[in-house]
């Protein structure tokens, strides 16, 4: 009848927890990193009812939540059950990450006797041992949360549960609830975070009596603080080596530095900062260092929280294959990708994307940064890219020059009238596309190489029939997909059943794009001074000062709002226009964007070479300077000669 002394998460985990090789880069007995140590102590306490954690991918909350979960079950004797987004991935996470470590813990395998038996007692949704019973289950159907009765629940990436689960309502209230009664209930929540507005995590992270950040001491000046990212405009965070490319980065061209001093230290003194670490509340300055005492500003003693927030991204992990200059190249390689952006604030730094739902570009700043052209095509126009929107009436097209970086130029806006039902018309577009050239600022002349056409509406088949006339490539049929996280576009190159190769437009992904790049504007150098007009400028766009380039040009070049709604119970933002507004320009742009897209992802252009080739025929071409003859002196001896 000896009573088993208590031991504290850590511990436990030190001694018994073991990382399998199935799941595993490093296999072998667990060690609990310093910024964990205080984690698992806090999801393994019976003080703390409520555990959440927002945090980025790669510091280890997985294995911290699966040896919280095995130290519940065998050191306290308890039920739970562990919810997944869904029952496929709740399936994937026992063969993963439950099923594997068992036979490599001895004191686990005391406690089921079937562990090693395929049985009603050991199967992929449930386990049942002596005193306990473990549950696997998806949170995306409500009756996972009907008779269930637990002591602790597990609850893994809440941001990708549903906003709503059926008539259950908020699927984070009904997994609670299958805690109610328990002497001891514990609840663990974590997940990466997605978009502000639309994440389980963020609002339980508002619920919490304390969130706590991890604050780590600087080797130089011995102030504690958090480590952040940084950006351009701050003087503190991670900075590199900006003379070297992304590829020849090396630990000591990357380092981080301190916000007090100024110094510097390198991922590779990453272990030794996070010795002693302490996990503070930036609020009211509550903090902890090993998650079992508390402490308030005074370090006098306080009392744990009944519901605690963590925050933490991959910048602590000591387990980065590349260290600090992964995450530097990740962000080199961003550029002005919206989603690629988004993945690293969300993965990489554990920190919520926050969408822009209410600002849109003003159309009359756009409309008074009108150019007067040099040409029909400017200098840095070189590939031409054509859009047709189609009324019940009437084509309305956009030409756009492309240059180097995605930087564009709007060439025309044309709109042909008649009856979509008489072929005239369809010829009229065709002879408009094949025959129409613009003389570019060398002197030569530029022709139509891809053209778009959208197959939506009443005229589908017309359509598809007229992108057949052109040859393979040429033309593309198009077709809006308004999906959140959409592709800006995807080109199908096997034929459909119309005969050409479907090309679908990330609506709202390429809005988003082109809003951003209505924003870009020259930068000036550190004296203040502008560039040249004509250089570079990659991903803007340029007007010309032309009669169709007009104030309601622009007012359809803005008409579409981001704003919040709802689609099978999950929060989305989408693009939409109020009643009565047009938007075909800014539907023309969207479809030039995807067709330039297109012909890079999948037809080989690139923009890049084509300006260095362009380059070369200018040189070979320009005339040579001729050497004048000497002129004869000649005596003058009177007159005019």
């Amino acid at each position: 009848m000896r009573k088993r002394p208590p031991i504290n998460g850590v511990d436990w985990a030190d001694k018994y927890f073991y990382l399998p090789p199935e799941s595993s880069h490093i296999s072998g007995r667990w060690t609990t990193q310093p910024t964990q140590a205080a984690v698992l102590n806090m999801m393994t306490s019976d003080a703390i009812r409520e555990v959440y954690c927002q945090k980025s991918a790669r510091w280890g909350f997985t294995k911290i939540a699966v040896a919280a979960v095995l130290y519940l079950i065998v050191h306290r004797g308890r039920s739970g059950v562990i919810y997944q987004p869904d029952d496929k991935k709740a399936k994937k996470f026992v063969k993963a990450e439950i099923n594997p470590v068992i036979p490599w813990m001895p004191v686990l395998q005391a406690i089921f006797p079937d562990w090693n038996s395929q049985n009603e007692n050991n199967t992929i949704e449930q386990k049942q041992g002596l005193g306990w019973s473990l549950d696997m289950l998806g949170a995306h159907s409500p009756t996972n949360f009907d008779m269930i009765t637990k002591q602790f629940l597990f609850a893994d990436e809440v941001d990708r549960w549903q906003i709503e689960s059926g008539k259950s309502g908020d699927p984070i209230k009904a997994a609670l609830s299958r805690l109610e009664g328990a002497s001891f209930p514990k609840a663990i929540f974590g997940g990466t975070p997605t978009t502000a507005g639309a994440s389980h995590i963020d609002r339980l992270m508002q619920s919490a009596s304390a969130v706590l950040r991890c604050y780590v001491t600087c080797p130089h000046c011995a102030r504690e603080q958090t480590l952040l990212w940084g950006g351009r405009d701050a003087d503190f965070g991670i900075c590199w080596d900006k003379s070297k490319d992304k590829e020849a980065l090396t630990g000591s061209d990357v380092w981080y530095v301190c916000a007090g001093c100024q110094g510097k230290f390198f991922y590779k003194d990453l272990a030794k900062i996070e010795q002693g670490c302490r996990w503070i509340a930036d609020d009211c300055g509550f903090w902890t260092r090993d998650g079992e005492h508390f402490f308030n500003r005074d370090d006098s003693k306080a009392r744990p929280p009944r519901k605690v927030g963590i925050f933490i991204s991959s910048l602590y992990s000591l387990t980065l294959t590349d260290g600090w200059v992964g995450l530097v190249r990740k962000w080199l390689e961003i550029g002005d990708d919206r989603l690629k952006r988004k993945t690293f604030i969300n993965l990489d730094l554990g920190e919520l994307w926050v969408e822009d739902t209410v600002e849109k570009p003003n159309a009359e700043l756009l409309y008074d940064r009108r150019e007067v052209y040099a040409a029909p095509v400017p200098m840095g126009g070189l590939f031409l890219t054509c859009f047709v929107d189609h009324q019940d009436d009437r084509f309305e097209g956009m030409v756009v020059a492309w240059g180097v970086g995605e930087e564009s130029w709007t060439l025309e806006y044309f709109v042909l009238y008649g009856d979509l039902n008489r072929p005239i018309i369809w010829d009229q577009l065709e002879d408009k596309i094949r025959t129409a050239s613009y003389r570019h600022e060398s002197g030569i002349e530029l022709s139509i190489r891809h053209f778009g056409i959208d197959t939506g509406g009443h005229y589908t088949d017309e359509a598809h029939a007229f992108v057949r006339r052109f040859d393979a490539h040429v033309g593309f049929a198009c077709r809006g997909d308004n999906r959140y996280e959409q592709s800006v576009v995807t080109y199908q190159k096997k034929r459909n059943r119309h005969g050409t190769r479907a090309c679908v437009i990330g609506t709202d992904t390429a809005v988003d794009m082109i809003y951003a790049r209505y924003k870009l504007l020259p930068q000036p150098d550190e004296e203040g001074n502008l560039p040249d007009p004509k250089a570079p400028c990659p991903g803007r766009i340029h007007w010309p000062s032309a009669e169709w380039c007009t104030r309601a040009f622009f007012a359809q070049a803005t008409a579409e709002e981001k704003k919040l709604s709802y689609s099978r119970g999950k929060m989305i933002f989408r693009y939409e226009c109020r009643p009565g507004v047009r938007n075909e320009v800014l539907d023309c742009y969207k479809g030039n964007l995807a067709v330039v897209r297109a012909a890079q992802k999948y037809l080989g252009l690139d923009l890049a070479r084509l300006q260095q080739n362009f380059d070369e025929i200018l040189n070979a071409t320009a005339p040579k300077a001729t050497r004048q003859p000497k002129r004869k002196r000649m005596r003058v001896t009177g007159g005019i000669r």
